[in-house]
């Protein structure tokens, strides 16, 4: 195995792999290993389940009719 640098090992031992950190808690990870000289940035990726809440409303909304026609009936 290659050795680390310097700054390497230091992010190795301030990040543990597979460990899902809270947002605020990886900002500030982020901001104390920050050391480029211009604005570094970072990319976020999430996965929305627009499906599911479709789904969910698709159904409200049908209970909801039905319920409506069972008053009108009656």
């Amino acid at each position: 195995m290659a050795k680390l640098s310097k700054r390497a090992r230091l992010h190795s031992e301030k990040i543990e792999v597979g460990k899902a950190y809270p947002i605020e808690e990886a900002v500030q990870i982020l901001t104390e290993l920050a050391s480029a000289k211009f604005c570094e940035s970072v990319d976020v990726a999430s996965t929305l389940v627009l499906i599911h809440v479709n789904l969910i409303k698709l159904l409200e909304a049908q209970l909801c009719f039905l319920t409506v026609q069972e008053k009108m009936s009656k």
